[in-house]
C-alpha cells in the first residue's frame, strides 16, 4: 500500500530571511534579530545537509519520500521575545517575504507557515492578511511565549484568531526554543506529577 506523506512541521533555515528582507534601519544591526537557541539545532553538525534553497530542499523531500511540507521558521520561532515592538513587526514581514520567495522554486511542494508578531495584535493581523492573500501563506504560526509570559488565550488575541478564521487558515502553536510557560499556567500542579 503507497501513502502520501506531508511533512505538517518542515522548518526553513530562515537565517539569510532578514538581511535582504528588513526594512535598511533594521539590516544595519550587527547583532542578532532573535535571542540565540538555547541548544544545537544541528547536533554538532552531524545532521547532515542545510539545503539553502527550494531545489535542494525538495531533493531531502525526495529522499525521504515526502510528498510536500508545510515549512515553519527555525529562528523566527523566538519571535515573541523580541521586545522592540517595531523590529517584531520587520522581522515577520521579512521572514513572509523571504519564505513567499523560497517557496515559489519548489514547484509548489513547499508551502509556509506564515510568522506574526503576537505582542503586536493589530500589526500581526494585518502582516497575517498580507501573508495569506497576497503571498500565498497556508496558515500562520503563534510562538508559545510571548514576553512577558502573555497567555495566549487571552482575549486580548482573538482578533488574530478571527483573522485567521475568516480567511480559512490554521494556526499552529509552535514551541519557541528558548522558554516555555509550561506548568506555571496551572494553579495545581500536583495533578500533572
Amino acid at each position: 500500500m503507497e501513502f502520501t506523506i506531508i511533512d505538517a512541521d518542515a522548518h526553513h533555515l530562515d537565517g539569510p530571511a532578514y538581511k535582504k528582507h528588513l526594512p535598511e534601519k533594521f539590516r544595519a544591526r550587527s547583532g542578532p534579530y532573535f535571542p540565540a537557541f538555547g541548544w544545537d539545532i544541528f547536533l554538532n553538525d552531524t545532521t547532515g545537509r542545510k539545503p539553502a534553497d527550494a531545489t535542494e530542499y525538495c531533493k531531502d523531500l525526495d529522499v525521504e519520500k515526502i510528498k510536500d511540507a508545510v515549512a515553519y521558521p527555525s529562528n523566527a520561532l523566538s519571535i515573541g521575545l523580541v521586545r522592540e515592538l517595531d523590529l517584531a513587526g520587520a522581522l515577520a514581514a521579512a521572514y513572509n517575504d523571504w519564505a513567499c520567495d523560497f517557496c515559489k522554486d519548489s514547484g509548489g511542494r513547499i508551502k509556509y507557515a506564515a510568522v506574526i508578531a503576537p505582542q503586536v495584535v493589530p500589526e500581526s493581523v494585518k502582516e497575517l492578511r498580507r501573508a495569506v492573500t497576497e503571498k500565498g501563506a497556508v496558515g500562520v504560526m503563534m510562538p508559545t511565549y510571548v514576553q512577558q509570559g502573555l497567555d495566549l488565550g487571552q482575549p486580548q488575541f482573538d482578533p488574530i484568531y478571527a483573522a485567521a478564521e475568516e480567511l480559512g487558515v490554521p494556526i499552529g502553536f509552535h514551541a519557541t526554543a528558548q522558554v516555555a510557560v509550561g506548568n506555571t499556567r496551572f494553579t495545581n500542579t500536583s495533578a500533572c506529577t
